[in-house]
């Protein structure tokens, strides 16, 4: 049967942060040091310049937000007030034309249609029905 995996050592080494580059307590050095407080140093010099270009100048914000209207485009000039129209001249009387009615002549009389005679048709005799048989006995 294999063994369980356990360590001999009742402290064993932390492996804990060994694939990320910590250092371990007893490896750490002036050198490191040194060169750690360089960096940060040197980043918060970053910082701090760019804080101070990118800071905000409340009199350059307030130019800057100031608006400018454009001026007010000038009036169009105002029509000129139209005339009335003059009243149409007076159109001229038209000539008067006298005219003698003429005679109309008389109608004709229409000759008065003469009524044609319509030959009177007897009216058919209508068949008299005949009496029903007696059965003989």
């Amino acid at each position: 049967m294999a063994k369980p995996l356990r360590s001999d050592d009742p402290n064993p080494k932390s492996v804990q942060f060994s694939q990320f580059g910590v250092l371990e307590d007893k490896h750490r050095s002036s050198r490191s040091f040194m060169v750690s407080i360089g960096i940060n140093v040197t980043i918060a010099a970053l910082i701090a310049i760019l804080g101070l270009v990118a800071k905000n100048n409340p009199v350059v914000a307030k130019k800057l937000t100031a608006i400018a209207l454009p001026p007010k485009p000038p009036e169009p000039p105002k029509p000129a007030p139209k005339l009335p129209k003059p009243p149409p001249p007076p159109l001229p009387k038209p000539p008067v034309i006298k005219e003698e009615p003429k005679p109309l002549p008389e109608p004709k009389p229409l000759p008065e249609p003469k009524p044609v005679p319509v030959p009177v048709v007897p009216k058919p005799v209508p068949p008299t029905p005949k009496a029903p048989r007696r059965p003989s006995p």
